[in-house]
């Protein structure tokens, strides 16, 4: 019998891995799972009614209009969040809501809708921003604040911090349970508000300087 050493699992590995990276790199090569189709259109359904339609009305019928500017900006990592463990009681009704790990066409389908609502609220952010204060570069700072800290770096350490943290309260309460759940769900909310008013004092603190930068190297490149 043929025993391979921990190089030659190595190289398999890496043979693997380069062939994966050079043919499966089109949403044609996905996954997908036929058997979940009406659960996953449900859970998107609801998040769609509930988080794309209904809270906004909610907040333009009470003239809440910087709320919904930011809410609509970040509803990425709301999805996030609501995306724990696929859903509450283990219905996995949010499995492929919003999940940097997935590879099935359903997955790819609601990332891409959902960072479109995402980036529309981010980019009208910033043409607000802009035109407000006439100033282009004002926006281009505000738009590389944005873009850092609430919608490029903080969805992967968030789902970090909700994983570690349902670990620990597995010993108290059930991971299938919808106590679990709501506890580790909320702290994914309170780490998205946080990361939300991170991004106001920083964009308080630092737009000015950010924007005389930016206004320098762009004059110098052009």
């Amino acid at each position: 019998m043929k025993i391979y050493n921990n190089n030659n699992i190595l190289l398999l590995y890496m043979l693997i891995k380069e062939k994966y990276l050079k043919n499966d790199r089109t949403v044609f090569n996905f996954k997908t799972e036929k058997q979940h189709y009406l659960r996953t259109l449900l859970g998107f359904l609801i998040f769609l009614i509930l988080f794309i339609i209904l809270i906004p009305i909610i907040l333009i019928k009470y003239k809440y209009y910087l709320i919904l500017l930011s809410y609509f900006s970040n509803v990425d990592l709301i999805a996030t969040v609501l995306g724990y463990h696929g859903g509450p009681m283990d219905t996995f009704i949010w499995k492929h809501l919003y999940n940097p790990g997935d590879s099935t066409i359903e997955g790819y389908v609601m990332v891409n809708i959902i960072n479109f609502f995402a980036l529309l609220g981010l980019i009208y952010a910033i043409v607000k921003h802009t035109l407000s204060t006439q100033n282009i570069y004002l926006g281009m700072s505000r738009a590389a604040i944005m873009l850092l800290i609430t919608y490029l770096i903080p969805g992967n350490f968030i789902i970090l911090l909700m994983n570690n943290f349902g670990n620990y309260i597995n010993k108290y309460f059930k991971s299938e349970s919808l106590l679990h759940y709501l506890l580790v769900a909320l702290l994914g909310m309170f780490s998205v508000i946080t990361i939300i008013f991170f991004e106001i004092f920083i964009t308080k603190q630092f737009l000015p300087y950010l924007s005389s930068s930016m206004k320098y190297l762009t004059k110098m490149i052009y």
